[in-house]
């Protein structure tokens, strides 16, 4: 079986894996091959905001009418909109414990993700407890500089 033939089953369980999967379903084997490199990840993406890249990917697809089952394209777009393909908390953790993710948060002055999820009120995390945490750190950052 080659990776674009049914099932679409990915060996590896993570979101990238879980987008690629849905991608080779809908038979959008490009951005699948991308979604394995991790492009649309929140933790090993280039893009700043991957699940926008995403969408407008998805979007495109619709507009061209890059495969024949355009509602299976756009209920994959409104799912990623509403956040069933981000990134886990396992994915987070592994993320915050990686050097990347120890330098960055270093930069913002925190030591762990559990500070950052503490931050931003947890699993009840608002539009607002986001923009409060993003503008402390923000504020917090320039009182360190010189």
């Amino acid at each position: 079986m080659t990776p674009n033939e049914p099932p679409y089953e990915h060996p590896d369980a993570s979101t990238s894996a879980k987008i690629a999967t849905e991608l080779r379903r809908l038979g959008l084997h490009r951005l699948a091959q991308r979604a394995d490199k991790g492009e649309f990840s929140d933790y090993t993406t280039p893009h700043i905001a991957p699940q926008h890249v995403l969408v407008a990917e998805l979007e495109r697809a619709i507009r061209f009418k890059l495969v024949d089952n355009l509602q299976g394209v756009a209920d994959m777009k409104n799912a990623v909109i509403a956040g069933e393909y981000d990134s886990t908390p396992e994915e987070s953790a592994a993320w915050g414990n990686s050097e990347d993710g120890k330098a960055a948060l270093a930069s913002l002055g925190l030591a762990s993700m559990d500070e950052v999820w503490e931050e931003l009120g947890g699993d009840g995390m608002t539009p607002e407890s986001i923009e409060k945490f993003i503008k402390d750190n923000i504020n917090r950052n320039r009182k360190r500089q010189p």
